[in-house]
């Protein structure tokens, strides 16, 4: 798969589970050939995050020495704050700024070596929560997942 085709599908399953469950978990989707997705657990809490980043990467490099990789999305929901201003620092985390919006981010890896990255608003209307419009991305963003694919 294409990172574009896995980014799609990451929208699609947020879509889903903001419909069934009014948010989007926090995960690592592998999609491996000949065994379809499997889940990594990532900031679930059952290790530090630093060791859960290290197994996945060791994982990702095993699936692709194997040539069974063929693709993966890190997804998650996150705080945006506007810019305000020039000033870079800001004295509030975006989770304590009033003036905050949720929004789902997923990063995207493709078996061709492909790089996606899509963001889009999460909109609260009442009881129904859905995905406002989808963004690709288009300037470079390094991520700790870059280390499972250097050779």
């Amino acid at each position: 798969m294409t990172a574009g085709e896995m980014c799609r599908a990451a929208t699609d399953t947020a879509e889903l589970a903001l419909q069934a469950q009014g948010e989007v978990l926090t995960m690592v989707l592998l999609h491996v050939i000949g065994r379809g997705i499997i889940g990594l657990p990532y900031k679930d809490g059952s290790a530090p995050v630093g060791v859960q980043q290290q197994v996945i990467i060791s994982v990702i490099k095993e699936y692709r020495k194997l040539g069974a990789f063929d693709g993966l999305v890190l997804m998650s929901e996150a705080w945006m704050v506007p810019q305000k201003s020039e000033v870079i620092a800001q004295v509030l985390r975006p989770a304590q700024d009033p003036d905050r919006k949720e929004v789902f981010v997923a990063n995207a890896y493709g078996a061709d070596g492909s790089k996606c990255m899509v963001t889009a608003d999460i909109v609260r209307e009442g009881d129904k929560v859905r995905l406002g419009p989808v963004g690709v991305v288009k300037h470079k963003v390094e991520s700790w997942l870059d280390d499972a694919f250097m050779d």
